[in-house]
């Protein structure tokens, strides 16, 4: 049975839209022509009831943009402001009709409402901003929010900001976010990224990128506590972290970017270890989606998807795609 999959690209890098991506069942990739309507669509996320999903335009003045799938197709529904810079991720609250924002440029964290019948995004109705900066005076001038996470419940909403090195943490009361609490300080110039919030709710794993670092955390009260601290490759080239995904209870996939590979990793009694690597078969590796023991890669800088066997499984093989500026994979549901 053939999957269709959604490429998001960075129009800077020659990427038209959203493309249409199609696995076979023997492995080969076909790609259709795009939706140039969802551009910059660096991250996304599907409803899980209905035919909609939201992306991030990421640009300057930034964008939020709903669109449902129909007929293979999609049909902008809503477009609206993210409330900040360059959004680069997405969380959706899991009971209520809640969108938060991560704008990474000028760091500022945002809600949107969700229609109740329709889940398009509506206008901000809440922004939060931190201010300071990191001792790297390039990357770290100001905050930089790159991910945002609700807890399980759903009472609280964390903050990973890569300028400042910290995670935060909200109270969410019905559309409106509490007072910011530092929840965790990463070591200073590490530049936080990603933070996986696992299935126990006392775990978490951190990606920081310009350390290239995966860090277990555990929380200790209103505060997380660093277990363990790896590198995401080894050390001989020089080397960023990127995306992070959880495949299981303890294991997860981290990229790299400059060493260009994709490490396993698991987690045991409360330390980190990488079990297996593959090369990505392109360069900077921004994106990985599992698919069964496979795996697809979005290269930003190669401007391409492949599709790999996961680190560790059996295999040598490639297939790819061209696509410029692939920046994001989504799998809806249809």
């Amino acid at each position: 049975m053939s999957t269709r999959f959604w490429i998001g690209t960075y129009a800077a890098k020659g990427g038209l839209g959203l493309y249409p991506l199609t696995l076979r069942p023997g492995g080969e990739l076909d790609l259709g022509l795009p939706t140039t309507a969802i551009r910059n669509a660096s991250f996304a996320l599907s409803h899980p009831d209905m035919p909609i999903a939201w992306f991030v335009n990421e640009q300057e003045d930034g964008r939020v943009v709903s669109a449902a799938l129909k007929g293979g197709a999609w049909e902008v529904l809503g477009d609206v402001p993210s409330g900040g810079s360059l959004p680069c991720f997405l969380a959706r609250h899991p009971t209520r009709d809640l969108l938060a924002v991560a704008n990474y440029a000028d760091g500022a964290v945002t809600l949107l409402p969700l229609d109740a019948t329709s889940g398009i995004a509506r206008a901000p109705c809440d922004r939060v901003l931190q201010s300071g900066r990191g001792p790297d005076l390039e990357r770290q001038a100001g905050p930089h929010a790159h991910c945002v996470a609700f807890s399980a419940d759903g009472n609280f909403l964390y903050h990973v900001d890569l300028g400042l090195d910290r995670v935060w943490r909200y109270a969410v009361t019905g559309q409106r976010l509490g007072p910011a609490e530092v929840v965790f300080e990463a070591p200073a110039g590490s530049g936080a990224r990603h933070l996986a919030l696992l299935p126990d709710g006392v775990h978490a794993v951190l990606i920081c990128e310009m350390a290239a670092t995966c860090m277990l955390l555990r929380l200790d009260g209103k505060r997380f506590a660093c277990l363990d601290s790896i590198p995401t490759a080894p050390t001989e080239k020089a080397n960023i972290g990127g995306d992070l995904r959880l495949i299981a209870l303890d294991r997860l996939l981290v990229t790299n970017r400059g060493h260009d590979s994709v490490a396993l990793v698991r987690i045991e009694d409360g330390r980190l270890q990488r079990e297996a690597e593959r090369d990505s078969a392109g360069s900077s590796p921004r994106h990985v989606l599992p698919v069964g023991q496979q795996m697809l890669i979005a290269h930003e800088e190669a401007g391409g998807v492949v599709l790999l066997p996961l680190p560790g499984a059996k295999g040598t093989w490639v297939r790819s795609v061209s696509i410029p500026g692939a920046a994001f994979i989504l799998e809806p549901q249809e």
